[in-house]
């Protein structure tokens, strides 16, 4: 289990503490042969902003941390089984160098 931690959080009435994490339940999908200095992190510190378009939706950081905690490889298959906004499709095409797919959704703002 890894932690993506939210600096801001959004004021929820009549809901205390605020909800200022989220868990991620992962399994690696290899063993990775790791440098000195080349590590995952259980837990990530990435803004999630107000407007980001839907309830739930994730940076492009928290796409890229996740990639790196299962130990993606750039020929792994990805299926993103909740699109949303398109950022962790985004973080995928990125980590993977593959082109945009023409039904892929735009992200709707920049980072």
């Amino acid at each position: 289990m890894a932690a993506w931690v939210k600096p801001f959080v959004p004021f929820i009435k009549k809901t205390l503490p605020a909800y200022s994490w989220e868990p991620v339940i992962f399994v690696s999908a290899r063993v990775r042969k790791l440098s000195r200095f080349d590590y995952a992190r259980d837990s990530l510190v990435a803004s999630w902003r107000p407007g980001m378009g839907l309830i739930g939706a994730k940076p492009r950081a928290f796409g890229l941390w996740m990639l790196d905690l299962i130990g993606a490889d750039r020929g792994d298959e990805f299926h993103d089984l909740f699109p949303g906004t398109g950022a962790v499709t985004a973080a995928w095409e990125e980590f993977s160098g593959m082109p945009r797919a023409a039904d892929t959704p735009l992200l709707s703002w920049t980072e």
